[in-house]
């Protein structure tokens, strides 16, 4: 409903309220509950509330988590920190450049969980302008660090060479047939950008979630001549 009452709306409570600190918990639990891919795209965006990065609660690694979810999603990144007073840190994270370009990236898209491997080791892409662009965040919701595999064939990339950048880390990775492993820490995600081929065009992108749990998104790619504009 959200796309027909408002161009920004918000379907969860507050992360934290007056006086209390923050928590990756409340961070992802408001992340879920803004999973909306369908009712997003220019001008029309889903609210997980403000940022709580810089705010008491959060450690660095757990604020770059926050932002990296916030910028795949598209989601308004509204400070709720005090600006005047904010660390060097701080002020890295929220002013990251190339971070920012992928929460504006021009097509507007919200980005959705394209794998599940195991419980809790979870990948979100956001398909970017440009041709065969990739936002991904590599998610690790458990308690022990694992290796976590992004597959292009998950991203609606052909099993080509593709470009790997670390967002973050500011490092070009380099190229990878079909795919790119990292490994990942408890708790913690990595953020990256890829550049591939796009696999053949559809006539539309089909969205499929289960009744209950987080939603996963199902891509059907049916090949179609190219149209040039």
């Amino acid at each position: 409903w959200g796309a027909g009452m408002a161009p920004m709306w918000r379907t969860s409570t507050d992360i934290i309220y007056y006086g209390q600190s923050a928590t990756l918990g409340q961070v992802l639990t408001n992340f879920d509950q803004a999973q909306h891919p369908v009712s997003q795209h220019t001008g029309y965006v889903n609210d997980p509330d403000m940022l709580t990065v810089g705010m008491p609660g959060l450690t660095d690694a757990q604020a770059r988590t926050e932002m990296s979810l916030w910028s795949v999603s598209g989601a308004p990144l509204l400070a709720g920190n005090n600006l005047a007073t904010m660390s060097a840190a701080t002020k890295a994270i929220l002013a990251n450049r190339e971070v920012i370009a992928v929460d504006q990236d021009p097509r507007g898209l919200q980005g959705v969980k394209v794998a599940e491997d195991a419980a809790g080791l979870q990948v979100y892409s956001k398909v970017l302008s440009g041709s065969g662009k990739r936002a991904v965040v590599l998610l690790n919701r458990t308690s022990s660090a694992a290796t976590m595999n992004v597959r292009w064939a998950d991203l609606g990339l052909m099993p080509a060479s593709a470009t790997v950048r670390n967002v973050w880390a500011a490092a070009d990775k380099g190229s990878f047939a079909t795919g790119y492993g990292v490994s990942v820490p408890a708790n913690d995600s990595v953020l990256l950008t890829v550049q591939g081929t796009d696999a053949a065009a559809a006539h539309g992108t089909t969205i499929s979630a289960a009744a209950t749990g987080l939603a996963v998104a199902t891509f059907t790619y049916t090949a179609t001549a190219t149209q040039t504009s």
